[in-house]
């Protein structure tokens, strides 16, 4: 078989679509667990504009925190706990074992300690001077 190696800075998205069903096929048909689903939360103001929003991924009976932000003037206000107790539910009405995320060290690691996660995992350096850490919080009824 003859094969050519491309190197593309930036995959065009059919591409990219093509690679992460690919792997979500083969990983669902080995782990024996159905693929992934997205889900997403948003907060609106009045004016329907995002004031926060949420996505969340459920594969293989844990929900993975992908993208969780809050605008700067909204925070400390409650709405990312609200957030975060609205995934939790769901991830509860799934029967999920858990919940799982990543966070960097300038975006207030804290935040889930707060909420009962647990700090499992530590990477120094990334990027240098900072630590990205994984967070999760295992449910009681899993």
């Amino acid at each position: 078989m003859t094969c050519s190696l491309e190197y593309n800075q930036i995959l065009a998205d059919g591409d990219y679509d093509f690679i992460t069903n690919k792997l979500i096929a083969e990983a669902a048909e080995l782990a024996q667990k159905p693929g992934s689903h997205r889900y997403g939360w948003l907060l609106r103001d009045l004016q329907r504009n995002i004031i926060a929003g949420l996505v969340a991924f459920h594969t293989w009976e844990w929900f993975y925190i992908d993208l969780f932000w809050v605008n700067k003037d909204h925070r400390r206000q409650g709405w990312g706990g609200r957030l975060l107790a609205s995934v939790e539910a769901k991830a509860k009405e799934l029967n999920c074992v858990g919940l799982h995320t990543w966070t960097q060290s300038w975006q207030a690691p804290e935040f889930f300690s707060r909420f009962g996660y647990e700090k499992y995992y530590r990477l120094s350096d990334i990027p240098r001077g900072h630590m990205r850490y994984g967070y999760r919080k295992f449910l009681a009824d899993a």
